[in-house]
């Protein structure tokens, strides 16, 4: 996802890390707007996204798969869809 200033729609940005509040203070070399960005915030609704395990899957047989690792994403409590948890694995998707 790419980031693009909230006034002008301009892409080209400078940013700093504040790590202690783990938010990026953002300032847009086109129009000089300054903002804070925080990278756990729903670009659609603005509710805090929490952090949720994936399987890698890879085809060891035919159409056997085995899990090969897990990778995090990024899920909105309220935008995304809630995890198929009916087999005991989250799904694929």
């Amino acid at each position: 996802m790419r980031i693009t200033c909230p006034a002008c729609g301009s892409g080209k940005l400078r940013g700093r890390r504040d790590e202690a509040a783990e938010v990026v203070q953002v300032v847009c070399l086109e129009c000089d707007h300054a903002w804070t960005h925080d990278p756990w915030a729903c670009p659609s609704c603005g509710r805090q996204m929490h952090a949720a395990r994936r399987p890698l899957l890879e085809k060891a047989r035919g159409t056997q798969q085995s899990i090969i690792g897990y990778r995090t994403v990024k899920l909105c409590p309220s935008c995304d869809e809630p995890e198929d948890r009916s087999e005991g694995w989250l799904s694929a998707s």
